[in-house]
């Protein structure tokens, strides 16, 4: 027996359900019948999703790539570039030896924009320190500047900088420029009013093209991540799809096993390599001011090194995914410390360590010092040797740690 109260409540009921129209009220018997489908779909991602979890967990080396690689990425990040960073090394040419002029060095010195690094006893000696690499930029003080600067008459320094990274060539001019501007005033104080005026010229100039300084960092890129890429799975997939267990059979050695692989992978991007050299020379009219055949042998050899190190990977990985993260991870501190992103110079003293041991680092200064400065094979030999250094090692740390059974 329905009391007051459930009577007026069903009223209630009675007028809402009278207030819906036909469209919402199909709507409503809609969702009433789509609700065990929703709910069953969403049992099923619940099942997906802990399946991958699941499967995850019981691959260690995966897991703790995806938990870990965030973490020392941010660290080797921090490390190498936090703190107080290394600064370019220039050299002074003091042809005065006057005390005005020692007085411009020390105000020199003082900047922490570069280091002093070396004195030269000649312009020529300058110069070639730039050639070979020991300084970016030499600022020369003439044999009349005290002199010229007691009389109040005018004097004019020269600054020689190294063209080859346009970027670090401005950075150089425009720090020297503002130091000289404050000798002047500080001259200006003591002296009069003195007119120091600075000249400019340039080594492996006179100007390099924005597209001239990325071109081996491009060409760094595609031959070491792509190819290392490709390689680092393919014993990986010879697991997954099970035909690893008729190489297994088959009467040879690990090491042709490798060298084949090597060779074939090698045949295969090495098209790639030259289609795209001729992209790059033609369709954007960039110039290789040294040797053709030396860059072709120098990314040649670059090719081969990161192929080896892709079999290396390859080798250590259970499945396709660890040998795509170990390949992405490898490559991370090449994109770091290699001077794609700023020169070793700059780097700290013990991180220029970790640069010293990655193959795009020998490449990436090869293939510059070829395309923008006009050097030889034999100027880059120590590049070359290095590569190969590196392509012996990982094939050898390849045949040694191949497992030729099934797992």
């Amino acid at each position: 027996m329905k009391g007051p109260g459930g009577d007026a409540q069903g009223a209630r009921e009675a007028r809402r359900h009278r207030s819906l129209s036909g469209a919402q009220l199909r709507e409503l018997r809609g969702r009433l019948h789509q609700a065990p489908r929703v709910t069953a779909l969403l049992y099923i991602l619940a099942s997906l999703v802990v399946k991958e979890l699941n499967q995850l967990r019981r691959d260690v080396k995966a897991l703790v790539m995806i938990l870990f690689m965030p973490l020392i990425v941010a660290l080797m990040f921090g490390y190498g570039y936090g703190g107080r960073m290394g600064r370019l090394p220039i050299a002074v040419v003091n042809l005065d030896g006057g005390d005005l002029a020692w007085l411009l060095v020390d105000t020199l010195r003082n900047s922490q924009a570069y280091e002093v690094a070396v004195y030269a006893s000649s312009v020529e000696e300058g110069v070639a320190m730039i050639r070979e690499e020991r300084v970016y930029a030499v600022v020369v003080i003439p044999s009349s500047f005290t002199e010229r600067l007691l009389r109040q008459r005018k004097v004019s320094v020269e600054v020689i900088v190294d063209e080859s990274n346009p970027t670090f060539a401005e950075m150089l001019r425009q720090g020297i420029s503002y130091v000289i501007q404050m000798f002047q005033d500080r001259m200006s104080e003591l002296y009069g009013t003195p007119n120091i005026s600075v000249t400019y010229a340039t080594v492996f100039g006179p100007k390099v093209s924005r597209i001239e300084n990325f071109t081996p960092v491009i060409l760094s890129v595609l031959l070491h991540l792509v190819p290392m890429s490709i390689m680092s799975v393919s014993i990986a997939r010879e697991r997954e799809k099970g035909t690893f267990e008729y190489l297994i059979v088959t009467p040879i050695s690990k090491w042709l096993l490798i060298a084949g692989k090597l060779v074939a992978y090698f045949i295969a991007t090495l098209f790639d390599m030259f289609l795209t050299l001729l992209v790059i020379t033609m369709l954007f009219d960039v110039h290789v001011r040294g040797s053709l055949g030396a860059l072709l042998v120098l990314s040649g050899v670059f090719l081969m090194c990161s192929l080896t190190i892709g079999m290396l990977i390859s080798t250590l990985s259970k499945n396709q995914l660890q040998a795509h993260q170990a390949s992405i991870f490898f490559f991370i501190p090449s994109l770091f410390f290699s001077g794609i992103m700023t020169p070793v110079k700059l780097l700290r003293e013990d991180v220029r360590v970790v640069s010293y041991l990655l193959p795009m680092y020998y490449y990436l200064k090869g293939a510059r010092n070829i395309m923008i400065k006009g050097f030889t094979l034999y100027d880059v030999a120590y590049e070359v040797l290095a590569l190969c250094g590196f392509t012996v090692a990982s094939f050898i740390a390849s045949a040694l740690l191949l497992r030729m059974r099934v797992e």
